[in-house]
């Protein structure tokens, strides 16, 4: 066995922890990143585990309000069809009653209709009362859309003058009496 002598000074003799205190401070580094990147992660993955919770949560809230509006949507379909069948068989003339009730279906909410005359021109002369001057516009954007009226007129609104109501008069067409 041979012996090693230094004959360095002391403050210039190499350490021999220098390596590896160098290398553990190395791995301590590493095993801090890999941990710091694996919590980051973890908090990640566990806020959307939440908000993956929370959603399904509100999705079976709204279950039963899907199941309305798709019972709503299946009813209007077949009230559409049921409308389509009676202005298809009623072709010729339609009795004054199916003029009315349709017209009375067309008409929005905030509408109330006081007189309706009726003319061998297939004409309407539509007066009435509305809240606004909106549901006014909205009951004419309505008769223009529909298949059944055609050629809608206002010919007079006034605001105001009824109880705070808006009173309007219009014509329309009617394409089949």
């Amino acid at each position: 066995m041979i012996i090693k002598i230094n004959l360095l000074p002391p403050e210039q003799r190499p350490s021999p922890w220098a390596l590896h205190r160098l290398c553990l401070a190395g791995l301590l580094a590493l095993i801090l990143l890999f941990g710091s990147v694996t919590g980051y992660y973890l908090v990640k993955i566990d806020r959307l585990e939440k908000a993956l919770t929370e959603t399904a949560q509100q999705s079976l809230l709204m279950q039963p309000l899907r199941q309305q509006v798709m019972a709503a949507a299946a009813e209007q379909q077949a009230l559409a069809v049921k409308y389509s069948m009676v202005a298809r068989v009623s072709s010729e003339r339609q009795s004054c009653y199916g003029v009315l009730a349709y017209l009375g279906l067309v008409t929005p909410a905030r509408v109330g209709l006081t007189e309706v005359l009726g003319n061998d021109q297939k004409q309407l002369l539509i007066k009435g009362t509305a809240d606004s001057y909106t549901d006014v516009r909205g009951l004419l954007q309505r008769l223009e859309q529909d298949d059944f009226f055609m050629e809608p007129l206002l010919l007079k609104v006034e605001n105001g003058t009824m109880d705070g109501k808006t009173v309007f008069e219009m014509s329309a067409k009617l394409k089949k009496y």
